[in-house]
């Protein structure tokens, strides 16, 4: 053994910097470092409970069929984003994340009925956003253009607007050439695209059909699908600036769900970060606050709309709701 003396930067990596975010965990980091978020991530036994918690939820709205949602509770820097990172990672099937000795227990408790199912997990960072709608519905069609850039957009668009801007382009350029690109953002030749009717070719007729079919009807979906894929590809972004470019929260939580079950998907899981500090950058807003509130309990509860696939919303909070709206505010 060397009797040489040994400087503690050589046991441990210390920076010679410290920036204010480099200690803060965003959402968005599982997915983007799986393999830096395991190794770095400590399982104690506390956690692991909490762990087998989200899966007895998940678990619960799949066999039940019905939407549910939980509160992540910690203060700041408890851990919160650490935790639904790898919860994401588990549920997405990620290999180092079930191989960590701590969470055999949870998954095997995820495999006892998962099954072959797969779940579409979207991560989620409120601040900075407008609305729930913008938030919820805008950072989804962001996710999916990542991980399914070959599928069509969720009907999560207010729809009008999309088609005024159709009939209008229709008028300008004539219809063979509208309809000849209208055409081109499907398969046409009949081999097969797994999307059904979504590919066959538009004529005169049928987009005359499906443009004063009713709001939520199959063929007025894929016709605004079509105008989204090809002549107005950037109204997501024109949507996500503004409030009115979606449709109502219930409604687009349906589509969503619908748009995942013809993705193959047995669930949604949306993680929601940074609760309670996007509703206290506009507490000043009492009536902002009080109708984004309101909102929340849309994610569990369905009056009308259809969720064929179940959404289970996972969120996270440093403090109780009510202590900023009150108990007199829905969902709160």
């Amino acid at each position: 053994m060397s009797d040489t003396p040994r400087l503690l930067r050589d046991l441990i990596d210390i920076p010679t910097s410290v920036h204010k975010g480099d200690l803060v965990y965003q959402l968005a980091d599982a997915a983007d470092d799986a393999a830096k978020t395991v190794a770095e991530y400590v399982v104690t036994d506390q956690l692991k409970v909490a762990f087998l918690d989200a899966v007895t939820l998940l678990r619960s709205a799949v066999t039940d069929g019905s939407s549910l949602a939980a509160y992540l509770h910690g203060s700041f820097g408890s851990g919160k984003s650490n935790f639904m990172g790898v919860l994401q990672l588990l549920l997405d099937g990620n290999t180092a994340a079930r191989n960590v000795t701590e969470l055999a227990e949870v998954v095997k408790a995820l495999d006892e009925w998962k099954g072959d199912r797969r779940f579409l997990t979207v991560p989620f960072h409120l601040i900075g956003e407008s609305d729930l709608e913008s938030a919820v519905f805008g950072q989804y069609v962001r996710h999916l253009e990542k991980v399914h850039p070959e599928a069509p957009p969720p009907a999560v668009f207010a729809d009008e607007p999309i088609l005024e801007n159709a009939d209008e382009l229709r008028a300008k350029v004539g219809d063979e050439e509208f309809f000849s690109q209208l055409s081109a953002g499907g398969d046409s030749s009949g081999d097969g695209d797994g999307w059904g009717d979504l590919g066959a070719a538009w004529t005169a007729a049928s987009y005359d059909a499906a443009r004063h079919a009713v709001h939520g009807s199959p063929d007025r979906i894929r016709l605004v699908q079509a105008v989204l894929t090809t002549w107005l590809t950037s109204f997501a972004d024109a949507a996500h600036a503004n409030k009115g470019g979606y449709v109502a929260f219930e409604d687009g939580l349906s589509a969503i769900s619908h748009h995942a079950q013809s993705l193959g998907y047995g669930g949604v899981i949306l993680f929601l970060d940074e609760l309670i500090l996007w509703f206290l950058s506009r507490l000043g807003d009492t009536a902002w606050v009080s109708e984004e509130a309101s909102k929340l309990s849309k994610l569990v509860e369905a009056a009308t709309a259809s969720r064929p696939v179940p959404i289970v919303s996972i969120i996270a909070r440093q403090r109780d709701l009510r202590e900023l709206v009150g108990d007199s505010v829905p969902g709160a």
